[in-house]
């Protein structure tokens, strides 16, 4: 990583080196002369020199925090590494603002050389590899690599900063997406950036962040291992298949009928395999949807769907806002998603597809049959398609908190053909969730009485097919039977005593929660905690990201979901699906970030 620094500090030509440029004094009357925009005007009071320096007493000051420490641990340095990231992307921001504005390089500079430049950003980095080093001296209880790993997203983000300087320097031309890709660009959310070390494991990284906003399930890991370990990959696989092996499209039927238990038996026929449901869902909403059209999901709804209704389908994810008081999974919600129907089209604008999410997601609940159908004859009624993700089918169980939950059942179960068109309905499931493996991106697209959706969702998948690999291993998973009920029903018993924890847990801190028995995590209300640690003068979305951003900090990746829409603000989604001794640390690293007091698990 500190080879890193240098390597990139290197990259700016001086005026001894290869590429070398002159000091640029431009001549005042040739700069007046020159249109001057916003951006001209900030860069000239605020050019590339001045936003190097600001660097550079900024983090000083947040390494002068750190050298007061005698020694520390990871969650101890993780907040300032933050701080100093933060300053980074701000002087990133500014940079970025003036090229992509088109100022002249000479008032970016601000008359310093590309050697003073240089000068200056390598006094900044030295200021980095102090600190980094001060961390590595006093962090005798924690590994290299796991120091390392805290640095490693501020890394990424300074190499952003000198490559934007280095094009500044050397006069090189702004790259640009398509008109098309600039709009994308411009419209996606803002987020955090994917953590680039390595994540909590109680050997190998003891500090390391832990996951509980993936929904990964590592409850059965052990299990998986021992399969993986007899595994044997054939030769046949390692091409295109040829048909001499049994594939996915053999053994996926089979696997969902013994899941959905569906009314007509599912054959491959009707049955699109594709590499995860992610994608194979963008696909059924390109050809389902035009751009602009609407897609409807009631609220709280799986944040990712927005992701990819928007792209490629350039389709309008439609939030169907349900009130607290109002429960999502009855029938009570059918006459709010016509309200908003009618409200787009009154507007002039189309609608052309409904969501089901059952089991629900973030809810972790299945839907009653009543509501199911609800569902099937208003999408009937306004005459569009319905999307049933099912994909968490094989996951209820029962708890002390919920000794009774509904029942999974599936839409392909039920006989819809008296209040919906079946070709309306199109079911999404796959095996990934179940046995902790989405990685591997395996799904599945069943639409029972619509021939063209198959053909032509089967025929975009092409380009994007399932590998080999993860052909050859759930194929040879689902075709053992008896393996698979085994796994399953091992499943839901260590995901009810997880979600026991988690429930024991919330009830210890007062905090409310959705009783799950269905999926991988729940829903928690952080409510309590953010009233009493946050500003209350703030919009409660503000204090939500404060709330997020410290959980984080503190070494818990933990989502709110204030972007699934939630009508209850406070609310974040905690995966459990994590083994007891990993959810214990997530717990008291929560209780360390808050001050609360400690929760000891020998009091369930």
């Amino acid at each position: 990583m500190l080879v890193a620094f240098a390597t990139l500090s290197q990259a700016f030509p001086t005026p001894n080196g290869p590429g070398a440029l002159e000091a640029r004094s431009p001549e005042p009357a040739a700069l007046e002369a020159r249109c001057w925009s916003d951006a001209c005007h900030k860069a000239q009071q605020y050019p590339l020199p001045d936003i190097i320096a600001d660097i550079k007493v900024k983090i000083s000051v947040v390494v002068d925090e750190v050298k007061t420490y005698s020694t520390c641990t990871a969650d101890d340095i993780r907040p300032h590494v933050y701080k100093i990231k933060k300053i980074f992307q701000d002087a990133c921001d500014h940079i970025q603002a003036y090229i992509e504005a088109d100022v002249d390089v000479d008032i970016i500079l601000g008359g310093h050389s590309a050697n003073q430049i240089s000068v200056l950003i390598s006094a900044v980095l030295d200021v980095i590899v102090d600190l980094i080093n001060f961390t590595l001296s006093i962090s005798v209880q924690v590994s290299v690599n796991a120091i390392l790993s805290i640095f490693a997203d501020l890394v990424s983000t300074i190499q952003i900063f000198l490559n934007l300087s280095v094009s500044v320097v050397v006069g090189l031309s702004p790259v640009k997406l398509s008109e098309r890709g600039e709009t994308r660009l411009s419209r996606l959310p803002n987020s955090s950036p994917p953590h680039t070390g390595h994540f909590y494991d109680p050997e190998r990284n003891p500090d390391g962040p832990i996951r509980a906003n993936s929904a990964e399930n590592t409850l059965m890991k052990d299990v998986l291992l021992k399969v993986s370990i007899q595994f044997e990959f054939e030769t046949d696989r390692n091409a295109y298949v040829y048909g001499y092996t049994p594939t996915l499209l053999d053994a996926m039927p089979g696997f969902l009928n013994r899941t959905l238990k569906p009314r007509i038996p599912i054959t491959s026929k009707v049955l699109v395999v594709g590499p995860g449901i992610g994608g194979i869902f963008a696909q059924l909403i390109w050809h389902l949807c035009d751009p602009g059209d609407g897609v409807l999901m009631t609220t709280p709804f799986y944040r990712d769907y927005v992701r990819d209704i928007i792209y490629p389908a350039q389709a309008v994810a439609v939030g169907v806002d349900v009130p607290p008081e109002v429960d999502p999974l009855s029938p009570a919600v059918i006459p709010l998603i016509r309200r908003h129907f009618e409200a787009r089209k009154s507007r002039g604008e189309k609608t052309r597809a409904l969501i089901l999410c059952n089991p629900h997601n973030p809810i972790a609940q299945a839907y009653p049959v009543e509501t199911i159908l609800g569902y099937a004859a208003v999408a009937e009624e306004l005459d569009i398609h319905l999307i049933v993700d099912e994909v968490f089918a094989n996951e209820v169980f029962k708890t002390r908190f919920s000794p009774n939950p509904t029942d999974f059942i599936s839409i392909l179960s039920l006989d819809t053909s008296s209040v919906c068109n079946p070709a309306r309905i199109h079911v999404l499931a796959g095996p990934t969730k179940d046995f902790g493996a989405s990685g591997i991106k395996v799904g599945a697209l069943v639409s029972q009485n619509n021939p063209d959706v198959v053909k032509v969702i089967g025929d975009s998948l092409l380009a994007t097919p399932i590998s080999s690999a993860s052909d050859c291993i759930f194929t040879a998973v689902l075709s053992d039977e008896e393996f698979c009920n085994s796994y399953l029903k091992e499943n839901k018993v260590r995901l009810a005593k997880a979600f026991e924890l988690l429930g024991s847990w919330c009830e210890f801190h007062g905090l409310p929660f959705v009783p799950a028995d269905a999926a991988v995590f729940a829903l928690v209300d952080f409510g309590p905690i953010i009233r009493k640690t946050e500003d209350q003068t703030l919009p409660i979305h503000e204090q939500v990201a404060n709330a997020e951003r410290k959980i984080r900090d503190g070494g818990v990746h933990l989502n709110s979901t204030l972007a699934m829409q939630d009508q209850i603000a406070t609310r974040f989604r905690f995966v459990f699906s994590m083994p007891d001794h990993m959810m214990k640390v997530a717990f008291h690293r929560i209780e360390k970030t808050f001050h609360l007091p400690h929760w000891a698990a020998d009091v369930m």
